[in-house]
């Protein structure tokens, strides 16, 4: 089953310092999803569980659960 990827990277942006980095998607990233926060850069990680939130290009939130990415298609 083949997914259409809004881009080929997804910007992750640091909670802590606003960080921006490009990274190549991986196959759990909702397709619809360009950004994702709430994951902390390795300059300001604290060890704690970070909890990642998925953004659309219209800053709308996207669900992270794989159940929920055939409604986005």
């Amino acid at each position: 089953m083949t997914r259409d990827l809004v881009t080929d990277t997804i910007t992750i942006i640091c909670p802590s310092c606003g960080t921006k980095l490009d990274t190549p998607r991986c196959e759990t990233d909702p397709p619809n999803a360009v950004t994702l926060r709430g994951i902390r850069c390795g300059d300001c990680d604290n060890g704690g569980f970070d909890l990642p939130e998925f953004f659309d290009t219209n800053g709308e939130p996207v669900s992270g659960d794989p159940e929920t990415f055939a409604e986005h298609k």
